[in-house]
């Protein structure tokens, strides 16, 4: 007897989407360790690259639906972002094209938080943020002095536990009633990508595989019953030119 199927119109589709180039980005691929951790700054904006990146995908997006494996419409239902700048920038020029107002989940941020040179900062202010977005969806957690109080640098195993809970939060949408036959983004960051697909596959927190990602590489998993499927990782073909990656294949962030 044939195991029981599930409707194909149902569970929760995730594109997991790493941010644009930002300026660290570029630093880290174009200088010595050294000279970049001197000068690596603590919440960077987009390059200019990483600007013309962020625009050629929500263009894509907008004028390519097919392309996409969508249920309703072939439209997305949500786009969601971390804190950084890197993200809420990437985030506002997709969502101008496709015509969302992005969602802040400030538990998607960079592995290790808002830091530089073994400092922590808070990070943008509520204020901040809803002055240059304002169409911007906040949570209360993000205030006026900022979003990250943790005070330090954030450790591996925090982090590891953080993308455990994102996954959980997925998990229970695509389960949600409302969330049945929808189609999410989420702007996250490369090496917390690394860790989302690394409790998806169960592995140990840095044992393999590892999983490196493109600026602006999406990446599609259908959370649905019984079992989640990964449908592909990493897609560039919106982009006209092939971006920088990691050097010496290190994942940073």
């Amino acid at each position: 007897m044939a195991g029981k199927q599930t409707h194909p119109h149902t569970g929760l589709k995730v594109y997991l989407i790493r941010h644009a180039e930002s300026n660290n980005n570029l630093a880290s691929c174009t200088m010595e360790r050294s000279e970049y951790e001197r000068i690596r700054e603590h919440d960077p904006t987009l390059s200019e690259g990483g600007i013309e990146e962020a625009r050629q995908l929500g263009q894509y997006m907008k004028n390519h639906p097919d392309k996409f494996d969508n249920f309703i419409d072939q439209c997305f239902a949500e786009i969601h972002c971390s804190a950084m700048t890197r993200s809420l920038q990437t985030a506002d020029i997709i969502s101008k094209e496709i015509g969302l107002d992005p969602i802040v989940w400030v538990d998607i941020h960079e592995v290790k938080g808002c830091r530089s040179r073994g400092q922590a900062y808070l990070g943008k202010s509520r204020g901040q943020i809803l002055e240059r977005f304002p169409n911007f969806v906040l949570p209360p957690e993000i205030t006026d002095e900022g979003w990250y109080f943790l005070g330090r640098e954030e450790t591996e195993e925090e982090a590891w536990e953080r993308a455990g809970r994102v996954w959980e939060r997925l998990t229970h949408l695509s389960e949600l009633d409302e969330y049945q036959g929808k189609a999410i983004l989420i702007v996250t960051h490369g090496l917390f990508l690394d860790f989302l697909m690394g409790r998806l596959c169960n592995r140990e927190m840095k044992g393999p595989p590892r999983f490196a990602f493109y600026n602006t590489g999406y990446s599609l998993v259908w959370l649905k019953k019984p079992r989640t499927i990964v449908h592909y990782i990493d897609r560039i073909e919106h982009l006209t030119v092939i971006p920088l990656l990691y050097r010496n294949g290190e994942l940073d962030d």
